[in-house]
Order: structure tokens, then C-alpha cells, then sequence
């Protein structure tokens, strides 16, 4: 009984709730290591994102805003804050956002929300969307074993983390090339040592989207700009 009181409860918090008519999000820094030595780690990916929600459960529909950058030699990053923009009609942001991957090659990726940090439905009117993450050192795994067992562990993360690359017509993946060429390069290793794909996001669907311009050449112009 007392479960689904607190059910009712927080369908009851939620439909009250109204989203704002626009978003502004907060910049998110923090500082990467590594788990066991806890030495810095430089130019880790971390990758930010936005995820709205539509219907009454609250499943994605697409992504707001989206940034990424790299650590430094101090292992320390900082996302930019952006806004105002407006909440699209059939959207809002929920409990989850920012969503962050955190991710270098050989160690093992980290995803990181807000969610579970809050009480369920009460961030759904907030207009300023501010990290639980930000100013938190985040540690990262060495991984120990072969490449194709590293491959079999990170691609469902990565695949899952850059899902919305993949949605409709939109060109999101032009604003985060750091990530395309990771996610990119991890898929080309991996397929190399065996490592079935079957089932994870290949970039090579991003190369039939026309209207944002040809894949390769992008990728091409993001390592000469480097």
C-alpha cells in the first residue's frame, strides 16, 4: 500500500509540474583520474547531452542541445553553458539531464545523469538545468584484457550514449566531431580484432544523410583542422 501511495504520489507531482516555456543550461567543469592511481587524465572525452521527453512516459524523442570537450593535462574540463532556448511544443526536459559520457581509449567509459539525485517529476519545471556532476572528480577504469574483450565491453555503451546521432535529418553529429572520430576509430580497432558489431550504431549511417553534407569529408576536415 504504501508503494503505491508513493506511485500516485509521484504521478500527481509530475502532471502538476509544467515545463517552462525555455531552457538554460548551466556549464558543468570537473576533473578526470584514473581509479587506481588516481593521476590525472588528459584529453578524455566528455560528451553532454539534452534529452527530451515526450508523452505521458516520458520516452526520448530527440535531443535539445548537445557539447562535448577534452580534458587537459590536469585532467580538468569544462562544458560550456548555453542558452536560452526555447522548449520545443511536443518536448521537455525530465530528471535525467545533462546525460555525460565520459570516455578515453583503453579505459572503460562512463555514463553519468542526474538522475536519482533529485526526487522523481520535481525538475521538470526548472528552467535552468545545472549538473549533479559538476565540480566532481570522475574516476575511469583502466581496462585489463585484450582488445576484442575491451570492444565487446565499450560498444554498447558507446552505441548507447550516441543514439541520437542516428535521429531523424538533424546534423548533431557536426557539432561534436571529437566524438564521431572516438566512436569512429573504436568501431575500426575493434571490427579488427574480431569484435561483432552486429547490434551497435555504425557511423557509416551517418554517410546517407545528404542534406549535412558528406561523412567522410567531414572527418577529413576535423583531423586536418586538428
Amino acid at each position: 500500500m504504501k508503494h503505491l501511495i508513493s506511485i500516485l504520489l509521484s504521478v500527481s507531482t509530475t502532471a502538476c509540474a509544467l515545463p517552462p516555456s525555455e531552457y538554460v543550461g548551466a556549464p558543468i567543469q570537473g576533473r578526470v583520474v584514473d581509479s587506481k592511481t588516481r593521476e590525472p587524465l588528459a584529453d578524455v572525452l566528455v560528451l553532454a547531452q539534452w534529452q527530451l521527453q515526450g508523452g505521458l512516459e516520458g520516452h526520448s524523442i530527440g535531443v535539445l542541445h548537445v557539447e562535448e570537450t577534452k580534458s587537459d593535462a590536469a585532467g580538468a574540463f569544462r562544458i560550456a553553458g548555453w542558452g536560452p532556448v526555447a522548449r520545443p511544443a511536443d518536448g521537455r526536459l525530465g530528471d535525467s539531464d545533462p546525460q555525460l559520457l565520459v570516455f578515453k581509449s583503453d579505459f572503460l567509459p562512463v555514463t553519468l545523469s542526474n538522475y536519482g539525485h533529485s526526487s522523481p517529476g520535481t525538475r521538470i519545471n526548472l528552467s535552468l538545468r545545472e549538473s549533479f556532476w559538476d565540480g566532481k572528480t570522475i574516476a575511469l577504469q583502466r581496462f585489463d584484457g585484450s582488445v576484442n574483450e575491451y570492444g565487446k565491453r565499450i560498444l554498447p555503451v558507446l552505441a548507447g550514449a550516441t543514439h541520437f546521432l542516428y535521429l531523424g535529418d538533424t546534423c548533431l553529429w557536426k557539432r561534436v566531431p571529437r566524438t564521431v572520430r572516438a566512436f569512429d576509430i573504436e568501431m575500426v580497432r575493434d571490427g579488427k580484432a574480431g569484435v561483432p558489431l552486429t547490434g551497435t550504431l555504425s557511423l557509416s549511417h551517418l554517410m546517407i544523410k545528404s542534406a549535412c553534407g558528406p561523412f567522410d569529408d567531414f572527418l577529413k576536415a576535423y583531423d586536418e583542422a586538428r
